[in-house]
């Protein structure tokens, strides 16, 4: 079936993040992997005002690199003071 392209504004989706990769340091368990990543997550959205998980709107794309770069210095020290290694 051939349909046609959608009419008005299209929402560009929001470029793919980069994957952190982290490493438990202390032998911390699945569920505490789990939990200390969503509240780093967490913290870091609200120190830098940038959720990878939204898409960024109207904001100008250097100021969107700016606040992830923010985001995932945020993120990653965050996770770093709770024993892990962020690469």
């Amino acid at each position: 079936m051939v349909v046609e392209p959608p009419k008005g504004e299209v929402v560009q989706a929001p470029p793919l993040e980069e994957k952190l990769f982290i490493y438990p340091r202390k032998g911390q368990s699945e569920k505490q992997q789990s939990d200390d990543r969503y509240e780093c997550h967490r913290w870091a959205v609200d120190q830098a005002h940038y959720d990878p998980t939204e898409p960024p709107g109207s904001v100008p794309d250097d100021q969107v690199t700016k606040e992830r770069a923010d985001y995932r210095r945020a993120m990653g020290a965050c996770l770093d003071a709770r024993g892990y290694t962020v690469k």
